[in-house]
């Protein structure tokens, strides 16, 4: 089918797929299918572009209804001839919250799927990543934070790919509508207890009523440009890290002199601070105790 004969999601993933973001030869790719209507519409997408994919189901066991979600998910993949896996999630996962908890328990139960150079699509849109950083904001967060959702990352073994971060939220229900496909209504996607619900139904639809029609367009570009400045904040720290070593061979890595400290400016040492830390794997503190220190 050529390509300007696609329904407009599948033209934009095969642009994407197609461009800068080649999946592997030979590797495994699967897709985090929770069986609602944003990966259901990816999970479609990619099969309907004559992608090898395998689908992911993660029951969280907090909903009476989850186990009846999973037989529907299992279905729709086995109609659509695509593989299906369903993945169990463990009680006590550590975590912030509730949202965080499943966060990472999911995303932890699906890495362990994950071979050497396999691929996880996430079904993530433009709203999405324009909640996340809205989130951030509210949590005080820095440069990484604001960066909100890489389209990529590290996942166990392999890879986390994002491939949807750019495209609004109305082009997938286009395409379940143009597809007639069905999919699940998660009842926690409308409790307002939770802060992206919150958001995605009150701070969003405000900003756009005040006169903000593409708030969500504008603050999803804002962290494409934060995680640029966030790359070369990292090139920096690296940079400068290796000529500390040249310049301190006989230094731990895990000893940082407040001599060589004071030779940056203020907001250079907040940097170099933060970059230490990480590459030590210790938590960064907030901005006030960075001060401290």
């Amino acid at each position: 089918m050529e390509s300007s004969a696609l329904p407009e999601l599948e033209r934009r993933l095969q642009a994407r797929l197609q461009g800068n973001l080649r999946p592997p030869w030979g590797r495994s790719l699967y897709v985090a299918y929770s069986g609602g209507g944003d990966s259901t519409a990816l999970l479609v997408a990619l099969h309907s572009l004559g992608y090898e994919i395998q689908a992911l189901h993660v029951d969280h066991g907090w909903h009476p209804d989850s186990a009846q979600w999973a037989r529907f998910c299992q279905q729709q993949a086995k109609a659509l001839g695509i593989s299906f896996t369903l993945l169990h999630l463990a009680a006590d996962t550590p975590g912030e919250g509730p949202e965080d908890q499943a966060r990472r328990a999911r995303y932890a139960l699906m890495a362990e799927q994950l071979r050497q150079g396999d691929w996880l699509f996430t079904a993530q849109h433009l709203e999405d990543q324009a909640e996340t950083v809205l989130l951030q904001l509210l949590r005080g967060t820095g440069v990484a934070g604001l960066a909100a959702m890489p389209r990529q990352r590290p996942l166990g073994a392999g890879l986390l790919v994002r491939p949807l971060l750019d495209v609004p939220r109305q082009v997938l229900r286009d395409y379940l509508e143009q597809r007639h496909l069905r999919f699940l209504n998660d009842p926690a996607n409308a409790d307002m207890r939770y802060d992206r619900v919150r958001i995605r139904r009150i701070l969003l639809p405000q900003l756009q009523e005040l006169g903000w029609p593409h708030a969500a367009i504008s603050i999803a570009r804002a962290a494409d440009n934060l995680a640029d400045m966030g790359e070369i904040a990292a090139d920096w720290f690296d940079l400068r890290w290796q000529q500390y070593r040249v310049d301190h061979p006989d230094l731990s890595a895990e000893v940082l002199p407040l001599g060589y400290l004071h030779t940056l400016s203020v907001a250079a040492q907040r940097v170099f601070l933060r970059g230490w830390l990480q590459h030590l794997r210790i938590p960064v503190p907030g901005r006030e105790r960075l001060e401290v220190l």
